[in-house]
């Protein structure tokens, strides 16, 4: 059964992700999350964060370059604070994507 609102998807992610059941977050998170495209910046972070924690940094990257992709952009603070991505900070990959949102965030700001 698809889950039918973002809320429930959300609260169902997160009850995973505080039970350490990363890999069930990501995937459900994966599987439903199309369903619900204004909050895709949102599933983005959460999916890369997710990816990182079971050990896929490479996937994590690949899912915010993405984010990227599709015009989203994260703040720097968010990048170098977020736990779940310690594990990704100084990868060339990574400071790449950090250096291209910084750029985005300069020019929201202006």
């Amino acid at each position: 059964m698809a889950i039918q609102t973002y809320q429930h998807l959300y609260t169902q992610a997160m009850e995973h992700y505080h039970n350490q059941a990363f890999s069930e977050a990501f995937e459900l998170l994966t599987r439903e999350g199309g369903a619900f495209p204004k909050e895709a910046p949102t599933i983005l972070y959460l999916r890369s964060c997710l990816a990182a924690r079971i050990g896929q940094p490479e996937l994590a990257v690949q899912i915010l370059e993405e984010a990227i992709n599709r015009g989203y952009w994260y703040g720097e603070d968010l990048l170098r604070e977020s736990p779940s991505w310690q594990s990704l900070q100084g990868m060339t990959a990574f400071e790449q994507i950090v250096a291209v949102c910084k750029s985005q965030e300069a020019e929201f700001q202006t």
